[in-house]
């Protein structure tokens, strides 16, 4: 999928995906936005069923580890329904979350920066969003606790995309071509381990090299 702005999210109101993320809405949900989103979403609002049969625990009173749970699951099924502004308010409450079970220089919180720049330009257009999130994952990375070297690759490849793409929109092609020559030698290393479906290199090299030739 392209990382370039959807045309139709261009007029969407910026305030509308931003309002709402105060600190009480980092430690609950909003119950009455879940009338929408079917019942396993509702279940997932109000509780959560553990291991341990029989033992359910309300999201007010989760730990900030189960929280970051539920709200990946939201996040998940709130993309897939193409419900952008929700999905967006669960990838800030992800960010915020990770930061708080796992430190800021985690890769955990790596990815999910990298995640949220991505929505930022690819759901709403927003450019100057995903570059701040793109530059700060990048540079958190440098340092951060790798993860697994595929998904380290990976995730260092959908940032490198995000920003190049952001500040080609921006119009700083110099840093934008940077960006898209790092992706484009990650992509490398990426196939070089064979951890990348044939259709998916197509269209990421793709992606790159028309990005580079603009």
């Amino acid at each position: 999928m392209s990382l370039l702005p959807r045309s139709g999210l261009f007029c969407a109101s910026q305030q509308s995906c931003e309002s709402g993320l105060d600190d009480e809405s980092l430690t609950r949900f909003n119950m009455n936005s879940s009338a929408s989103s079917g019942g396993s979403l509702q279940e997932a609002d109000s509780t959560i069923v553990t291991q341990k049969e029989g033992d359910v625990k309300s999201y007010s009173i989760m730990t900030p580890a189960e929280k970051l749970s539920v709200c990946e699951r939201r996040m998940q099924s709130l993309a897939e329904r193409e419900e952008y502004d929700g999905c967006i308010k669960e990838l800030v409450r992800c960010l915020a979350l990770s930061r708080l079970v796992y430190g800021n220089e985690h890769f955990t919180v790596v990815e999910a920066q990298s995640r949220l720049a991505k929505a930022y330009l690819q759901y709403k257009g927003w450019p100057h969003q995903a570059e701040e999130h793109a530059s700060q994952a990048l540079e958190v990375m440098g340092s951060s606790q790798q993860g697994e070297r595929v998904s380290y690759l990976k995730c260092c490849l959908s940032a490198h995309q995000t920003l190049g793409s952001a500040t080609l929109f921006l119009g700083n092609l110099s840093k934008a071509e940077s960006s898209f020559q790092e992706a484009r030698a990650i992509m490398g290393d990426i196939v070089a381990q064979e951890a990348i479906l044939d259709t998916d290199r197509l269209d990421t090299e793709y992606q790159i090299s028309t990005n580079l030739a603009r």
